[in-house]
């Protein structure tokens, strides 16, 4: 019989039998490597979590104060059952990592989600060299294409004064791990600090206590009336849409900080005043030098178009191909 590959799909969801552990699982299972704090890749019901140590607030946060946690540096390697791992930056959002899996001198790297442009506020992505390389494709389709960051904050900045020049609060959706803190970074020393709603301030003061150089915010609390906040900016997630806060507020624009930016004008023309291109994932571009980068020649396919984007790869000479085989796709945790 044939000895199974590292790490394998499996229901509970990436597997790695030599050690006995999972990589963001997405049933309970006893020992989970965690690549970041996200809804979608951390789960409750894990015996244990083991993550990159800035992640750990932010788990305890959403899961609960009592999960039991084991944080480590970037680059530190520990063994388990044999199998060496260790965690490595993915520039996605604070604590994200890529996770580098070594077995009797074969390398596999799983890398959850990544970001290859220079952000500042976390980690900046570092390829790891390995035989095979796990890939995200969120964005894997040549149309998906990121302006500068630092020209889209400018955009962000006109629209603000625009919007305070007549008498608007300008509310900019974007969700509270990342795309908050990478927003409020790229605003810094260009507007006066922006207020947090406060599903964002909670994930923001946890942030900041493991990340002291994330910009100071002002709280939304109580005391914030109307008068206050004209002219103002404040940080939102995008549910609020579909709630009674904004009532609450003085007459204001909304915009959506997105990768997804056609899409969601689409979907809330009416709520919706402007997109602004900005994403925590790398682009088409992006995750064609990232994965050449790792020098692996087998790529493995997870997240979004993982069809075109492994038969892209396969055209430049890889042994490409979707992570979840096709008889075996995920469950719906819902």
């Amino acid at each position: 019989m044939a000895s199974l590959p590292l790490l394998h799909w499996t229901p509970r969801g990436l597997y790695c039998a030599q050690g006995d552990f999972y990589i963001d699982p997405i049933r309970p299972v006893p020992r989970a490597l965690i690549t970041h704090a996200h809804s979608d890749h951390a789960h409750l019901g894990m015996g244990l979590y083991i993550a990159q140590e800035d992640s750990i607030p932010i788990l305890r946060l959403r899961l609960g104060e009592r999960i039991q946690t084991v944080g480590l540096p970037y680059g530190v390697r520990r063994s388990i059952n044999g199998v060496n791992i260790s965690f490595h930056p993915a520039g996605h959002i604070i604590g994200s990592a890529q996770i580098r899996v070594s077995y009797q001198g074969e390398v596999w790297v799983a890398s959850g989600d990544y970001h290859t442009l220079q952000g500042g506020y976390c980690a900046a992505f570092e390829p790891v060299p390995c035989h095979t390389f796990i890939t995200e494709s969120t964005f894997g389709i040549p149309s998906f294409s990121w302006t500068n960051e630092r020209l889209v904050a400018q955009d962000m900045v006109a629209w603000i004064q625009d919007n305070a020049a007549q008498g608007f609060t300008s509310i900019l959706l974007c969700y509270a791990l990342g795309k908050a803190q990478r927003v409020a970074h790229l605003l810094q020393h260009q507007i006066e600090p922006p207020f947090l709603h406060y599903s964002i301030q909670r994930v923001h003061d946890r942030l900041r206590a493991v990340h002291p150089t994330l910009p100071i915010a002002q709280p939304l609390g109580k005391s914030s009336g109307k008068i206050a906040l004209r002219g103002k900016v404040i940080l939102a997630p995008p549910g609020v849409l579909k709630s009674q806060w904004l009532k609450k507020l003085p007459p204001s624009k909304t915009a959506l900080a997105t990768g997804w930016t056609e899409g969601h004008a689409k979907h809330n023309p009416s709520m919706i005043h402007r997109t602004f291109a900005l994403s925590d994932h790398a682009d088409w571009q992006g995750l064609i030098d990232a994965t050449m980068a790792t020098g692996a020649s087998q790529v493995l396919v997870n997240h979004g178009y993982t069809d075109a984007f492994s038969a892209h790869l396969r055209t430049m000479g890889l042994d490409a191909q979707p992570l979840i085989p096709s008889h075996m796709t995920q469950p719906s945790l819902f």
